[in-house]
């Protein structure tokens, strides 16, 4: 499917949709629903491609504090010294389920993901580093509630 496969409607209809946050799976599930349309998840990328929409700046990559920073009470509070922070991002990684970051309470940042058979993963720039013994039990909670969150079950 190209960009000119669409009406003008279906078109703007579509902006309106990345512009409101709309996640890509949410988004090809929405374009099925009104248009009857089946996008695989690489068409609909490249559809976005065709429209020239940075994805980041619409806060489709990464979600907005309100909603993509997870602490136990589902506020910004893990930005505090020793917090544990965690981000699910809107688009996962390639060949992932689910992916983000995460920021252990000493500071340093690794990103995360979840495969096709659920085994979480951490990706560092640090092939060394060992997250802290203690926040791993807090870092799964938090990841917990953040991915379910992210699917709207909260």
């Amino acid at each position: 499917m190209k960009l000119t496969d669409l009406s003008n409607e279906q078109h703007e209809a579509l902006i309106t949709w990345l512009k409101d946050g709309f996640t890509l799976s949410n988004l090809q599930k929405k374009i099925t629903e009104t248009f009857s349309l089946n996008l695989t998840y690489m068409e609909l990328r490249l559809l976005i491609d065709d429209l020239d929409i940075n994805l980041e700046e619409h806060d489709v990559v990464r979600p907005s504090n309100k909603v993509g920073v997870i602490d136990s009470c589902d506020t910004i509070e893990t930005q505090s010294p020793g917090g544990i922070t965690v981000v699910v991002e809107k688009i996962a990684r390639p060949g992932t389920m689910m992916s983000g970051q995460v920021t252990f309470s000493d500071g340093v940042n690794m990103e995360w993901q979840l495969d096709s058979v659920g085994q979480l993963g951490f990706i560092s720039t640090d092939q060394t580093y060992q997250p802290p013994s203690e926040d791993m039990p807090i870092f799964q909670t938090k990841l917990n509630q953040a991915i379910r969150n992210a699917q709207g079950i909260a």
